[in-house]
């Protein structure tokens, strides 16, 4: 199963609809988050926005702010110390109809 943002392909990824919230146990052992994230293609209905949070232990580490659809962005969060790191998505302001969501090739890296 693929997953796509605009005309990029990705193989790997998570999905899930605004608002929603995924949970990994990272015991510490990593240093850094890497991912692309985006509205997903088939999520397209006019002018949907979504919101792109990454916790740490419950703290604020990354916030996308509203974002429509566009080009997938690319991160890379420092959660060196992390015990608990949390995926969140968030509807952009206009309500949850068609906010879905992707987070792409997520990697962590030791």
């Amino acid at each position: 199963m693929t997953v796509s943002i605009d005309v990029f392909i990705y193989f790997k990824g998570l999905g899930a609809h605004a608002n929603s919230e995924y949970q990994y146990h990272l015991n510490k052992n990593f240093r850094y988050f890497e991912t692309d994230f985006g509205l997903d293609s088939e999520s397209f209905c006019g002018d949907n926005k979504a919101r792109f949070k990454i916790l740490g232990d419950g703290e604020l580490l990354y916030d996308s702010e509203a974002i429509g659809h566009q080009l997938p962005k690319h991160i890379k969060v420092l959660v060196k110390g992390v015990n608990i790191m949390s995926l969140i998505t968030e509807d952009g302001g206009d309500g949850i109809d068609c906010d879905h969501t992707d987070w792409l090739n997520p990697i962590l890296i030791p």
